[in-house]
């Protein structure tokens, strides 16, 4: 899933917003700038990222979600402004759509890059074995990511979604908070270009537009 997630992102840089916030689960709610940083070292890769050039000064530990984002953008050569968010997955619906409205008011025009998983329990290798209710959830989830489809995203069931180890419900709902805030004249489309479960892990990647731009 490399090369589409690396291919959407680029087109996302290309859109040249004043601001790109990424945003993902996390263990607390809370928001980072552009002096943060994280880290690949406890995964067994040697390589960290920053959110910004100047990182000196900042917290280490951005959440693991919030890190591949950053690692994404940096790929795609973004060399602009970032921040970034992370929701708690104990966040309601509402709260996790509050931290989107406010992720897309910090600045004029904000690109959002949203970090989540599907379940984790997608076959019997997956990480938390095998669950039948797991395909149908991740099914449900890639129809509202291929429609933009937010009132399906906010319907997401919390226990359940948290019984199938799906890391990207609270993500998924302060996009869709950030999307219907914005609510651009002519709505949003969407495209999804992947949506697989290799190790028996949903993955996801989508891009959502404004309907009156072109596509990416």
């Amino acid at each position: 899933m490399r090369t589409p997630a690396i291919e959407a992102v680029r087109w996302l840089v290309s859109t040249d917003p004043q601001l790109i916030v990424v945003v993902g689960t996390g263990p607390e709610t809370t928001s980072y700038t552009s002096s943060d940083t994280g880290s690949f070292q406890p995964f067994g890769v040697d390589l960290d990222v920053a959110l910004g050039p100047r990182a000196c000064g900042g917290r280490a530990g951005l959440p693991l979600s919030l890190s591949v984002g950053v690692w994404l953008l940096r790929e795609a050569g973004w060399q602009g402004e970032c921040q970034a968010a992370s929701v708690s997955d104990a966040a309601t619906a509402d709260d996790a759509a509050g931290v989107g409205v406010d992720v897309g008011r910090l600045a004029e025009q904000v690109a959002v890059l949203c970090m989540g998983d599907g379940s984790a329990r997608r076959s019997e290798r997956a990480p938390g074995w095998l669950d039948e209710r797991a395909a149908p959830f991740d099914a449900a989830v890639s129809r509202a990511l291929s429609a933009a489809d937010t009132p399906a995203l906010l319907a997401l069931d919390i226990a359940l979604a948290r019984y199938l180890l799906v890391a990207g419900r609270a993500a998924w709902q302060a996009l869709a908070g950030a999307a219907v805030d914005a609510g651009p004249m002519g709505g949003w489309r969407a495209r999804l270009t992947y949506d697989d479960a290799p190790f028996g892990v949903g993955y996801f990647v989508a891009t959502w537009f404004p309907a009156d731009s072109p596509n990416p």
